[in-house]
């Protein structure tokens, strides 16, 4: 067997060692290490500061309350989102009719009824009240 001593000759036959890889620096390795510690830092802090923004910012139905009631006295602020929902209009004077027209039979109440007899036979031809 011969072994060709130019390295260009080796096809992967018979006792051919792969070509060792030059070594990984250790300072190539701590930077790329460094560079994602730093950026899986910078997006939990990004993504943090966002949370806490979003909590200290008002919600749109906590931003303006609805009604406000000052000593009995309503009053919806001009930010509302009631005051869009309200119709106002002048006041005016209008005929309203009053009377309610419903089927009834009156009866009298039988536990709270006396049967008055006249205490002499006869009949009475008047009455002087």
């Amino acid at each position: 067997m011969t072994q060709s001593s130019s390295p260009g000759e080796r096809d992967g036959a018979q006792g051919a060692v792969p070509a060792p890889r030059p070594p990984l620096r250790a300072g190539a390795a701590m930077v790329a290490i460094l560079l994602v510690a730093a950026a899986g830092f910078g997006i939990y802090r990004v993504s943090s500061q966002s949370e806490a923004l979003r909590a200290q910012e008002p919600l749109p139905h906590e931003a303006a309350p609805f009604f406000t009631v000052d000593d009995g006295r309503i009053t919806v602020p001009a930010t509302s989102p009631l005051r869009a929902k309200l119709g106002v209009a002048e006041v005016a004077d209008k005929n309203i009719q009053r009377s309610l027209t419903l089927p009834a039979v009156v009866e009298a109440d039988p536990a709270r009824t006396a049967k008055v007899l006249p205490s002499v036979a006869g009949r009475v031809i008047d009455l002087k009240v």
